[in-house]
């Protein structure tokens, strides 16, 4: 059974030092001394914040962590015999801070990084304590570590994903092996085949507990008393996987319980709401559409188990242990021997922040489906990359860059950019919309090739525009059609090349040649042997 936290002990000069269990013995059988009552108000103190740490949500691990390192300052001023109450525990914490900085420079039992995270986590309960406005730990000569966040290569960052989808697979591997009637049916061991070419022979916990009784009494045993490790293993697995497919983190993900779900497409996935009769209940979770049915299989298996249980993901626990712990992480344990590296909830929920914001490119929206504020997702979250850096580096050129930025018009010729009208434009002549070739006549954005390939196209594409006179009335009051603006247009194109050296007219005579000879640009061919064909 989990021994209870207790704060109790910070008034027994010495005892802070004790493990928790023999300094909880020495209180209950009176040998630890008198309690010191100067402390008292500093010990209330401490233990007002950790109620308000646990209350705001905080994890029972990093509150944990938090009163251990309470613990050993307070165990430190015993040993030392400095002063602990309110008006001497602002010195106190800086002498130990001292006592800090000569770890690090002069014993090197100590790096510096967890030099400053002892005492930042000290300085956090002292200045709520002490009511200061400004952190107690930066009077220190104790620095924070600087973060220095160098672009991640191609190459890593390609390792990275591959990693991941590695571990994937593998956390999929588990849950697919691992069904009702494995874990609750067959003999010992269960085997979980892999698809990287491994097997994992899961005893279930018998190397461990062997001496207790034979394995034939051990394997026929299949109550959840015995098989709650390989129920855990697959609780662990889902959990894993739920934390990447969704942002959530693993404090949350472990308090969330089980829902009537009610699932809302949405971008490429679902929002998943908890269903209220007659009005849309709270989202609690998004996630990608491809991972519904591996969720709702989750469910079935859960539900199977565990019908009495409210919570999502219920881990079977042992020695006392609360429903909101974190597992023991036995796939971690076991990753090494498979030749595969685990990847944290953290790294996780990381992997996925970057993968959409490199995916969409859209800071707002990432931010927006990993449930940040956008300033978060940029200082906490963001990994440079070098690939996504020159993805948007060809983005931004190929936008504002006219030799990057050139389309393939639909008609002869070339085009930097969206369809604008020439000043001047006729009334009747074709606009421009990048729809029609004869549009392309009158844009600003269009742009001649000086080169006798352009020529013969631009003379086929006259052809058709003779086609399309031929076969339409005249508009009516004089007013030329469109097809004859963009004969003109075509013609004043060609007459500029005849006319401005030697060799664009011996392109025009040649285009012109080959069309008698019914030798048309391929890029007209088709249309010009369908108007014949009519």
């Amino acid at each position: 059974m989990a021994t209870p936290w207790d704060l109790t002990g910070m008034l027994y000069r010495g005892n802070s030092g004790l493990g928790v269990r023999e300094a909880a013995a020495q209180i209950a059988a009176r040998s630890a001394g008198p309690p010191i009552m100067s402390r008292l108000p500093v010990v209330q103190a401490f233990h007002r914040f950790f109620l308000g740490q646990i209350a705001s949500g905080i994890s029972k691990t990093s509150v944990g962590i938090a009163i251990s390192r309470a613990r050993n300052f307070v165990a430190y001023v015993d040993r030392v015999g400095l002063p602990f109450d309110m008006q001497s525990v602002e010195k106190t914490f800086l002498h130990w801070a001292d006592c800090l900085v000569h770890r690090h420079q002069v014993v090197k039992d100590l790096s510096p990084d967890s030099a400053y995270q002892f005492a930042a986590s000290i300085s956090k309960i002292l200045d709520q304590v002490l009511e200061r406005s400004s952190p107690l730990v930066t009077a220190t000569r104790l620095k924070p570590k600087r973060l220095h966040r160098t672009a991640v290569g191609v190459k890593a960052e390609k390792q990275s994903l591959t990693e991941t989808f590695e571990f994937g697979h593998f956390l999929a591997d588990i849950c697919g092996a691992l069904t009702v009637d494995s874990i609750m049916n067959r003999g010992l061991p269960v085997q979980i085949d892999l698809r990287s070419g491994g097997v994992w022979l899961h005893w279930c916990g018998w190397h461990e507990k062997h001496f207790q009784r034979t394995f034939e009494i051990y394997e026929a045993d299949k109550s959840l008393r015995i098989r709650y490790p390989l129920v855990n293993l697959r609780i662990e697995a889902e959990l894993l996987m739920f934390i990447g497919q969704t942002g959530i983190n693993c404090t949350q993900a472990l308090r969330m319980r089980l829902s009537r779900f009610q699932y809302a497409s949405h971008i490429d996935g679902y929002l998943v709401r908890e269903y209220k009769p007659r009005r849309k209940g709270p989202v609690l979770f998004e996630i990608f559409k491809e991972y519904r049915p591996h969720f709702e299989r989750y469910l079935k298996w859960r539900d199977e188990l565990f019908p009495d249980s409210q919570m999502l993901f219920p881990f079977v626990r042992t020695g006392g242990g609360l429903e909101s712990d974190r597992p023991t992480w036995r796939i971690k344990k076991k990753c090494p021997s498979l030749g595969l590296t685990f990847v944290s909830p953290r790294e996780l929920r990381n992997t996925r922040v970057n993968w959409l914001l490199r995916r969409s490119s859209d800071p707002d929206l990432t931010a927006e489906m990993a449930q940040h504020t956008r300033e978060t997702l940029l200082e906490v979250y963001d990994r440079p990359s070098q690939q996504r850096a020159g993805v948007e580096v060809l983005r931004f050129w190929s936008k504002h860059d006219p030799a990057l930025s050139m389309t393939t018009p639909i008609a002869p010729g070339k085009c930097d950019g969206q369809p604008e009208p020439v000043k001047g434009i006729p009334i009747s002549a074709p606009q421009p919309d990048c729809i029609r070739p004869s549009g392309c006549l009158w844009c600003s954005h269009h742009r001649d090739v000086d080169d006798f390939d352009y020529v013969w196209a631009l003379v086929c594409f006259g052809l058709l525009k003779e086609y399309e006179m031929n076969r339409r009335h005249p508009s009516q009051g004089g007013q030329p059609t469109a097809a004859e603006l963009s004969m003109g247009r075509i013609r004043a194109k060609l007459k500029w090349f005849a006319e401005s050296n030697p060799a664009r007219l011996a392109w025009v005579e040649e285009a012109h040649v080959r069309v008698e000879e019914g030798n048309y640009h391929p890029s007209w061919k088709r249309l010009i042997h369908q108007f014949n064909s009519r």
